[in-house]
């Protein structure tokens, strides 16, 4: 047997590095551009909430990691999360994409060149015509068509370039103010996270409490980070999430603030080229699982020229 090594030992080397080539080459690897990468800290929350952690990588840049991503599971839970984190929201441009037609988050993303985005708010088709449910601004415009809620509250990017969150009263009297205008803004809900807790509305409200669904959502936290969150559900053995869930996980995940954006079908979240969850595909028959469903408006961030 010796012999037989010896004699063959560099047929047996090759035989190695050809195999560890074919497995490396047919596993699921990064988006172009990114390493594999995580701040600890979002590791080590998630981990303490129970979840198992899977897919992770970094979008890097000259000066660091531009974005973290993480995807984790909780079998006990029957959920899975995909958490992208915007770690210096001054690198990007960050804006509102809409139009008069629906499209995918990948359509809509790479219409802007962005790293990542996830999508937007309410909408609803009338009369063969798109309607907003709540305003949407982008680069100084309105949408012209939308369904009034003036108590909702706002994901917004200042005139300063600067993403935050605001109730409707906030929004009015500071930001509008203040800042002269926001540069874009969508008005969604619930509140899901406001200064660190969870507003008692959401916790009074039962649905918010026990409707488990596909989720997407956006926090900041106390050093300006953005989250981007994306709960998968609607599929065998993913149920998905409630609101006041998915507000204790921000929470645990660094959020002082965080909104709720549509979610069901349209829940889906883009990084660096690529879909990162597995969309419920909607509640129509015709709509397959895995499938992207056309939204009418995108949150985006896209890397400064």
């Amino acid at each position: 047997m010796k012999k037989f090594i010896v004699k063959n030992c560099v047929l047996l080397v090759w035989l190695a590095i050809f195999y560890f080539s074919a497995v490396a080459a047919v596993s699921d690897g990064p988006p172009a551009g990114t390493s594999r990468s995580a701040k600890g800290g979002l590791k080590a929350a998630l981990i303490n909430c129970g979840y198992e952690l899977g897919y992770e990588v970094s979008v890097k840049g000259p000066d660091g990691g531009l974005i973290d991503f993480i995807s984790a599971s909780s079998a006990s839970a029957k959920n899975r999360v995909h958490i992208a984190v915007v770690n210096d929201a001054s690198k990007f441009y960050a804006g509102v994409y809409f139009g008069d037609k629906t499209e995918t988050v990948s359509e809509a993303a790479r219409a802007k060149n962005a790293i990542v985005a996830v999508n937007g708010g309410y909408f609803a088709v009338i009369d063969e015509k798109i309607y907003s449910v709540g305003k949407l601004c982008e680069n100084f415009t309105v949408y012209p068509r939308h369904i009034k809620h003036e108590q909702y509250p706002y994901f917004y990017i200042g005139a300063d370039g600067i993403p935050g969150i605001a109730k409707a009263s906030e929004f009015d009297k500071r930001v509008l103010k203040k800042g002269g205008a926001a540069r874009a803004y969508i008005q969604t809900k619930p509140m899901l996270v406001y200064n660190s807790s969870i507003p008692s509305s959401l916790k009074a409200s039962r649905a918010a409490s026990d409707s488990k669904n596909p989720r997407t959502a956006i926090a900041i936290t106390a050093d300006k980070k953005i989250i981007c969150a994306v709960v998968e559900g609607r599929q065998e053995f993913i149920e998905g999430m409630s609101q006041t869930a998915l507000a204790g996980l921000l929470i645990k995940l660094g959020a002082v603030k965080a909104v709720n954006l549509d979610g069901g079908g349209s829940s889906t979240i883009f990084l660096n080229g690529s879909v990162m969850n597995r969309p419920s595909g909607g509640l129509s028959p015709f709509t397959l699982p895995g499938v992207q469903r056309p939204v009418h408006s995108v949150v985006f961030f896209s890397l400064k020229k």
